[in-house]
């Protein structure tokens, strides 16, 4: 039973530390504008949104207007605010504040697995504070 309950422990644990790992890429990537880094993480299809602007895109025009925004709103830092995970760790999502040169924005990042049970990003909003 000991054992058992430990394999089940480590499981879970190897799981969490994998989302941790992606996440922590992932908010590197936003805040140092390293749009190569975020791309491994896009999903195939996914939700981008500026702004009001919300679409639906393939990833290589995804990567390719997230390309466009870095080059327009030079990165300073990016800082995770809040995060967690839902559907028994099918999902996972983060919330932090990027700061530009220009702006300061708030950023929505919402993960889940793929097939082969690889976190990645469904869905990345930038919006302006209020």
């Amino acid at each position: 039973m000991k054992y058992i309950l430990s394999t089940i422990l480590c499981i879970s644990l190897s799981v969490i530390s994998a989302q941790d790992g992606a996440r922590k890429a992932i908010a590197a990537a936003i805040g140092s504008g390293d749009v190569g880094i975020l791309a491994d993480h896009l999903a195939r299809e996914l939700t981008l949104s500026f702004h009001d602007e919300e679409r639906i895109l393939a990833k290589a025009a995804a990567e390719s207007r997230l390309r466009k925004f870095y080059a327009e709103n030079k990165a300073i830092t990016y800082k995770v605010r809040h995060n967690g995970g839902a559907m028994r760790d099918k999902s996972s999502y983060m919330v932090g504040r990027l700061m530009t040169e220009n702006l300061s924005y708030r950023v929505f990042v919402y993960l889940e697995k793929d097939r082969k049970g690889v976190s990645k990003i469904s869905e990345i909003r930038f919006e302006k504070p209020l």
